[in-house]
């Protein structure tokens, strides 16, 4: 029986309540916010450096392509140019230059190797009005009955590409015009 009252005089035990976290001295917030801050200024060199490292690659890349296409045009027109000059020296040096000459001409110029694309290569008579009646008979009795200058009409000076090589297919369209 003295057991059961040493059960009963033991005094009541209050609820202890976990212990309460003390607040972070003020130097560790204050640490914490410039760690946090150096962070998101470092995120934000880095980055802009990395952009700006992107769009000078992007900028040198997009000016070498330019020059690449300026020069490739450049070449490409120094290669007409040439054999407008060509046709040019031909008809020069020559007192009447016939068709069966401005195909081998042409043929000789090897176009379709060197200058894929080309469709043809043309000359171009001008004609004063009061010679033109005369060039209409002169082409027509060449072999071909149904020549025209076109288009029509009355004007100051007209020109008619005569001579054009390959003389086939939709160049035809052009002989005359």
């Amino acid at each position: 029986m003295a057991r059961k009252n040493l059960k009963a005089a033991a005094l009541p035990v209050a609820p202890v309540s976990p212990p309460s976290t003390p607040a972070p001295p003020r130097r560790k917030r204050y640490a914490a916010w410039i760690v946090a801050a150096v962070g998101v200024a470092v995120t934000a060199s880095v980055t802009l450096y990395v952009k700006s490292t992107v769009e000078e690659a992007a900028r040198q890349e997009f000016t070498a392509r330019c020059d690449d296409i300026r020069k490739s045009i450049a070449d490409r027109m120094d290669a007409h140019a040439a054999i407008l000059l060509s046709g040019a020296a031909l008809c020069r040096a020559s007192d009447r230059v016939t068709r069966d000459e401005w195909r081998a001409f042409t043929q000789y110029q090897k176009v379709e190797q060197r200058l894929p694309g080309i469709q043809g290569i043309g000359f171009a008579l001008l004609i004063p009005p009061a010679a033109l009646p005369g060039h209409l008979e002169a082409i027509r009795a060449e072999g071909f009955p149904q020549y025209t200058v076109r288009p029509a009409g009355d004007r100051d000076v007209y020109s008619s590409i005569i001579y054009l090589e390959p003389f086939s297919d939709r160049n035809l369209r052009a002989f005359g015009y």
